[in-house]
C-alpha cells in the first residue's frame, strides 16, 4: 500500500517533537525536585502522541481538498508550536503559554475539518481541548477569581489525557493499520 506524502509529514513532525522534548529534558535534568515540571512534561508530551495516533488515521487515505491543505496548514503551525514549548520547558511560564497557542490552533484545525466530516470524534476533540486549555489557563493563572494549586490543575489535566486515550478510535486504527 502507498503512503501518502501527509503521513510522512505527520511522522516528521512527531519525531521532531521527540527531538524538541530532549532537547528541553537536557536543559532541565537536575530540576527534580518540580513536581510541576515533570508533570507538565508527561502531559504535553503523551498528549502530542496521542494527537499523532489521531493524525495517523487521518493522513493514511487523504481527501486532498482546500480543507485537507488548510488544516493540515494549521496542523503543522501547531506541530511546531508545540515543539518549541517543549523545547523551552526551562521556562514553564513560557511553554505554557506556547502550548495553549499550539492547542488553540489545533483546535481551529479541528473546526475545519469537521466543516467536510460529520462523525462525533470532532466533538469528541474539541470538548478535550477545551478542558486542556481551560486547564492551562488555570496553570498560567489567567482565571484571577479561582486560584488552584498547579500540581492539582496538572493531575486533572493528567486525568482528562487518560480518559482522552481510553476513549479514543485512533490508537485502535493506528495498531490495525500497522
Amino acid at each position: 500500500m502507498k503512503t501518502s506524502k501527509a503521513v510522512f509529514l505527520n511522522e516528521a513532525f512527531f519525531y521532531g517533537t521527540i527531538f524538541f522534548t530532549v532537547s528541553g529534558l537536557e536543559k532541565v535534568v537536575g530540576k527534580y525536585g518540580e513536581i510541576e515540571l515533570w508533570l507538565y512534561i508527561v502531559f504535553s508530551f503523551f498528549l502530542r502522541l496521542k494527537i499523532y495516533f489521531d493524525d495517523c488515521s487521518h493522513f493514511k487515505e487523504p481527501e486532498i481538498n482546500k480543507y485537507f491543505l488548510l488544516g493540515t496548514s494549521f496542523g503543522i503551525l501547531s506541530w511546531m508550536c508545540w515543539g518549541l514549548s517543549l523545547s523551552i520547558i526551562e521556562s514553564l511560564t513560557t511553554s505554557y503559554i506556547i502550548l495553549f497557542v499550539a492547542i488553540s490552533i489545533l483546535s481551529i484545525w479541528i473546526l475545519i475539518d469537521k466543516i467536510k466530516t460529520k462523525d462525533g470524534q470532532h466533538l469528541r476533540w474539541l470538548i478535550f481541548n477545551v478542558y486542556y486549555l481551560s486547564g492551562i489557563a488555570f496553570l498560567l493563572e489567567w482565571i484571577p477569581f479561582l486560584k488552584i494549586n498547579q500540581v492539582v490543575v496538572l493531575l486533572l489535566l493528567l486525568i482528562a489525557l487518560i480518559l482522552d486515550w481510553l476513549t479514543s478510535k485512533s490508537i485502535d486504527q493506528f495498531l490495525k493499520s500497522a
